[in-house]
Order: structure tokens, then C-alpha cells, then sequence
């Protein structure tokens, strides 16, 4: 339970948000276009936009990469903050 009693912090690039856009998108997901939208504007304004490095990793699904150096780059900006 010690994860209800902390603050989450959502963070993403302009990769990540592209790539939640391209899903919500599809044909299968069936959403309207202008709910995708506002659910992005959200998205954009809620969490925390970050201008992670690219990493060059060799990971099974690079299109993984984006989640990852967003991630390490919240690691680096917390640990500079200590």
C-alpha cells in the first residue's frame, strides 16, 4: 500500500505522446479523433514533458526506447536534485 500514499509523476517525450496518438488511432481501438485529442491535451498538460537523451541500447523492441531514456532521464534529474 505504500505506493497509494505517494505522488506519481507520469513523465513523456514527443515520441511517446506519438506513439500513444498512432495507437488510439487505429481502426481497432475506435475512438473518435477529437477524444484521442483532448485525452493527449490532457496527457500533455498533466504530465511531466522531458527532453530525454537517446540511449543506444540493444533492446529486443526498439520501439521500447522512448519509455526507457525518458525513465533514465528522470533518474538523472532526480539524482542532480540530491
Amino acid at each position: 500500500m505504500p505506493l497509494l500514499l505517494e505522488t506519481i509523476i507520469v513523465s513523456h517525450d514527443e515520441r511517446i505522446l506519438s506513439e500513444y496518438s498512432e495507437v488510439l488511432l487505429r481502426p481497432a481501438s475506435s475512438f473518435p479523433r477529437s477524444d484521442v485529442e483532448l485525452l493527449l491535451d490532457f496527457v500533455e498538460l498533466a504530465e511531466e514533458h522531458v527532453n530525454a537523451e537517446l540511449l543506444l541500447l540493444g533492446l529486443p523492441d526498439l520501439n521500447d526506447l522512448p519509455f526507457l531514456d525518458v525513465r533514465e532521464q528522470r533518474r538523472r534529474r532526480r539524482v542532480a536534485c540530491r
